[in-house]
């Protein structure tokens, strides 16, 4: 960069007397800062490990910390995936900046490259430069990428809930059940003593019984925790012709998304029936149940339902959260470390052409304007059409097609996108949505599952940190071509301005962090953990529990906002990538040898302190070679 002063403007030695010596470099304090933030992640995390360990029992790994109101479980559990899914885009925030001040060259790095005719990069994320800095830094950075990827793989299944749900019996009986003295073994042949006792039970009680209408049975029965605060059922049929008491009867399971509530439901809002031998409306087990003694059709009134206390609790992986804090206590060491290392990194575009100004670059003085494409032996047009069109293709797939196989993915498990996908976002889990496969699954497969596209969101949030970075870059130091302006360093000398950010301004990098919080928040509520415990629902106070189920469960509700949001930032990249920048200088892009080529310093010894402009000085005296 050949830099004077302006023809009008007088230098004085004032002008770039040094400022007051800061205490912190200003690309300390913003690795500070998220040293901070990390160590109180960590300091919060590791203080849950030692509570849970110290006041709970611990088993196979798994604490319960709360047994009670679902409500207030559910509640729980927002407030943390909530504070997680803020907390993470944070901590992936503080991570790249501490990680790209760990990969950015110091002037004597570029002195030994230069030399062979090697160049870093400036400015921005690099990994390219990791192979030409020293060891400990290159370390540095491998364990603040190694350590975010279990934090986003396990950090939102830290604390999860568990559902209950009760296995049932559903009987399909006359209205004169209640009054009634046959035996029920005349009218169902072949149901166990068990059954048949249910049966007396419901008889014994019959006053005791919820009354619910159709519509009320079904979405007792159908929603998600709504299902454990019911037993077993009556389904009340008016009488037709000569019925038998019990109509026939069939066992269920609250997560089986049972089949006599698909069926009511099917007819809902029309005059409900129970029908024989017909694919419409029935309820028959796909068919293979049939209706003993059952006329043409019989009406279907209300229902008759026990009233049963649900059961949710509130848990915590210890395994889960021991890694999580291991991971962050890994974040805090390194950010400290670079903070007290000492090392001078060349942080931004104005550190870097600051020093060439200051220090002159020996190698790079009688070569002259370069850009990068120079340097990379490859044309302006194919590099730049390449390059944005690979970055904008691989964005779009990331987010579009990443996504929409991830809801098809579900959906196929899941048996199809139904409605219960598409109904209250507040419940917890749903029958109908279960991913039918996962079921078997052991809790950490599950955990993997739920939180693997958290990574890919990471990854996407790197990706676009880094393009954005490019372009914001790109644009400052073309503006050097038609604004006399002083430079923006990490260490301010003179009228240089001081920048707490490396190269994206907090008016991208907060709209940004808040774009991804909010995408980690959808996701996680597109497919989530779920842990039900079945009870056997006998009629005794004390239900029997048969047995845990883990699975995964998705929400169409939630997959839908995410997907739109993807797509918003596909098209604000692609809106930023239409800002022209300032024409007249050589394109430099983040390349040391590019940037090192455009500065000159001819006139004054501290130029670089005061404001400069880049311009091509032609009374020069010519080289050896005969160039100017």
């Amino acid at each position: 960069m050949d830099v004077c002063p302006a023809p009008h403007e007088k230098l004085l030695n004032s002008d770039f007397r040094e400022k007051e010596p800061q205490k912190w470099i200003s690309w300390q304090f913003a690795v500070m800062l998220g040293a901070v933030t990390a160590f109180v992640i960590f300091a919060a995390n590791a203080g849950v490990l030692v509570w849970t360990r110290k006041n709970f029992q611990n088993v196979a790994g798994i604490t319960t910390i709360f047994q009670g109101d679902c409500d207030v479980s559910n509640n729980a559990a927002t407030i943390f995936h909530l504070a997680v899914n803020i907390l993470s885009p944070l901590l992936l925030s503080a991570s790249n900046v501490c990680a790209q001040l760990l990969s950015a060259s110091t002037r004597k790095n570029i002195a030994k490259a230069h030399v062979k005719g090697r160049w870093f990069d400036i400015g921005v994320p690099s990994v390219r430069n990791l192979y030409r800095i020293p060891l400990w830094r290159t370390l540095g950075w491998i364990i603040l990428f190694a350590s975010s990827i279990p934090l986003h793989l396990v950090y939102n299944s830290v604390i999860f809930t568990t559902f209950s749900a009760r296995s049932y019996q559903a009987a399909y009986v006359s209205s004169n059940f209640s009054t009634t003295t046959d035996r029920w073994n005349a009218t169902i042949p072949g149901r166990t003593q068990r059954q048949l006792g249910t049966l007396a039970d419901l008889q014994h009680n019959f006053d005791q019984l919820r009354n619910l209408t159709v519509r009320e049975c079904v979405s007792a029965y159908t929603g998600s925790t709504n299902a454990a605060n019911w037993g077993n059922l009556l389904i009340i049929a008016s009488n037709v012709g000569n019925l038998p008491p019990v109509l026939a009867m069939k066992g269920f399971e609250s997560t089986d998304g049972p089949g006599w509530a698909r069926d009511i439901r099917c007819g809902m809002g029309q005059n409900l029936t129970v029908q024989k031998n017909t694919t419409g409306c029935v309820i028959l087990n796909d068919g293979k149940d049939k209706i003993m003694g059952i006329g043409s059709f019989a009406h279907i009134d209300y229902c008759l339902a026990e009233s049963l206390e649900a059961k949710c609790t509130v848990r915590i992986s210890m395994v889960v959260l021991a890694i999580v804090t291991l991971c962050n206590l890994l974040k805090v060491i390194v950010m400290l470390n670079t903070v007290t290392s000492g090392f001078a990194p060349l942080a931004n575009v104005g550190d870097a052409i600051s020093s060439f100004l200051d220090e002159p670059d020996i190698t790079m003085e009688a070569q002259g304007p370069l850009t990068i494409f120079d340097v990379r032996n490859r044309e302006w047009q194919d590099r730049v059409a390449a390059d944005f069109a690979l970055d904008v293709i691989h964005f779009a797939f990331r987010n579009l097609v990443g996504r929409g196989l991830l809801v098809c993915g579900i959906a196929a498990w899941g048996g199809g996108v139904q409605a219960k996908s598409l109904g209250n976002p507040t419940d917890a889990y749903t029958a109908d949505t279960l991913i039918r496969t996962t079921l078997d699954a052991s809790i950490f497969s599950n955990i993997l599952l739920v939180n693997t596209p958290q990574v890919l969101i990471s990854f996407v949030y790197l990706f676009y940190n880094n393009a954005v970075t490019g372009m914001l870059l790109a644009r400052e130091y073309g503006n050097y071509a038609s604004t006399r302006k002083p430079f923006r360093t990490t260490r301010p000398v003179g009228q240089q301005r001081t920048t707490y950010w490396l190269q994206m301004p907090h008016r991208y990098v907060l709209p940004l962090t808040a774009g991804m919080a909010l995408l980690h928040r959808l996701v996680s509520r597109s497919i989530f953990l779920v842990q039900i415990e079945t009870y056997d629902a006998s009629g005794s106070s004390e239900d029997t529990l048969v047995d845990t189920i883990n699975a995964c469960d998705y929400s169409v509700i939630f997959a839908i906002p995410a997907l739109v949001l993807g797509f918003a930032l596909i098209v604000s990249l692609g809106c930023l990538s239409y800002r022209k920048v300032d024409p007249g200088m050589p394109v430099a892009g983040p390349c040391s040898l590019a940037i090192s080529a455009a500065c000159a310093n001819v006139m004054e010894v501290y130029a670089a302190r005061g404001p400069v402009q880049y311009g091509v000085l032609t009374n020069r005296k010519p080289d050896a070679d005969g160039r100017q």
